[in-house]
């Protein structure tokens, strides 16, 4: 479970950073997928460039305003982090080949974040992981969300969550991280 306010995941299980240009991060986690935004964004502050978030529904914008704030340079050197949410609604059809073309070329000063539900894989994804990378953000199982719950109440609010109550808890509320967190 990604930490309130810090980096989302140790830089062994996710090498976020400057130097992706483009992130994918698919599944029906929201709670993950934002955190792994502020992950790589807290990574790329710490290189020493500030990051500038910008972010678009893919349902609605445009390839060509998405692209544009992508290529465009940002106020005092700051690093782009461009985030379009329903990114598989905006990775489609017409759209498909312009990110293509995107992932083959990408900004040196911004960071492409595709969020969404659904990822459909294909030749795009071989694309991204030459520039970036695919984080799936999916539901944990019971065990790992106890585990993730006992973790969190300790490291982010200094709390002792005993592994029995901690069950307890996900038998109560489930295994959506954001209601575990809301809890803890």
């Amino acid at each position: 479970m990604p930490p309130r306010g810090k980096s989302a995941a140790s830089s062994e299980s996710l090498p976020l950073g400057r130097d992706c240009r483009v992130v994918v991060l698919a599944g029906k986690e929201a709670f993950l997928r934002e955190g792994y935004t502020a992950t790589l964004k807290a990574a790329i502050e710490a290189s020493g460039s500030p990051a500038d978030v910008i972010r678009f529904d893919g349902a609605t914008a445009l390839p060509a305003d998405v692209f544009d704030e992508c290529r465009s340079f940002g106020l005092l050197g700051q690093h782009k982090l461009v985030v379009v949410d329903n990114a598989d609604q905006f990775v489609k059809e017409d759209n498909r080949p312009l990110v293509e073309r995107y992932a083959q070329s990408p900004s040196d000063s911004a960071t492409l974040v595709l969020r969404c539900e659904t990822w459909r894989k294909g030749n795009l994804d071989k694309m991204i992981a030459k520039v970036g990378l695919i984080q799936p953000c999916e539901e944990l199982s019971r065990p790992e969300a106890t585990k993730a719950a006992v973790k969190r109440a300790l490291k982010d609010y200094q709390r002792t969550l005993q592994p029995a109550a901690a069950e307890l808890l996900i038998e109560r509320v489930g295994v959506d991280l954001a209601r575990i967190d809301s809890e803890i």
